[in-house]
């Protein structure tokens, strides 16, 4: 039961189901969970920040003109090999597509310290994050 600003005033929420209770979250003291709540707020604005560095680092993969002038035994290797250049021109929309998948589970690591009681609770904390975290980029 939560108490409304408004007198006699209740909002009454339903318990989770059994099989919906996050467990690791549940007892934790009420000032656990504002901390880490600010914390995960705190990691995911970083992150949104700073998420602009693996991504231009494995942007520069897309052009192969400019790793054989960063990287100059590299010529020699695609005279050699051909197969080596097309390899590398495909190399960046892969890395592209494994750092988006690997941002679901790295906010979901910072929404279970937010101390959300059931997986429902927590999986819009990671949505909202997501959503939020992709709008941010457009």
């Amino acid at each position: 039961m939560i108490h409304h600003q408004t007198p006699f005033v209740f909002e009454v929420m339903n318990a989770p189901l059994p099989k919906d209770i996050y467990w690791q979250n549940v007892g934790l003291p009420h000032q656990t969970q504002q901390i880490g709540y600010l914390i995960a707020q705190i990691f995911t604005t970083g992150l949104c920040l700073f998420w602009t560095v693996p991504v231009a680092f494995v942007s520069s993969f897309s052009e192969v003109d400019s790793l054989k002038n960063m990287i100059p035994s590299l010529e020699e290797a695609i005279n050699n090999y051909r197969w080596i250049e097309p390899l590398l021109a495909q190399l960046n929309p892969l890395l592209i597509i494994l750092l988006k998948m690997m941002l679901p589970y790295i906010l979901t690591k910072f929404c279970e310290r937010e101390g959300h009681i059931s997986k429902t609770e927590l999986n819009a904390s990671l949505l909202t994050k997501l959503a939020l975290f992709l709008a941010s980029f457009l």
